[in-house]
Order: structure tokens, then sequence, then C-alpha cells
């Protein structure tokens, strides 16, 4: 593969570890809140 693949491949995992990094922290928020 080509940089370019790999950028875009690394751009899709970035983003998908940050959305469940932000899923992950508003249910450990939404737990807190209603505990």
């Amino acid at each position: 593969m080509v940089w370019i693949d790999y950028a875009i491949i690394a751009e899709i995992a970035f983003s998908c570890l940050v959305s469940l990094i932000r899923g992950f922290v508003r249910e450990a928020l939404s737990l807190v809140t209603w505990g």
C-alpha cells in the first residue's frame, strides 16, 4: 500500500477510537449523575 492508504486507514481508526472514548465518557458521566 502507498502512504495515502495508510493515512486514510489511520484517519478512520482515529475517528473510531475518538468516538468510542467519547461514548464511553458520556455513558460514565450519565451513570455517575444517575447514581
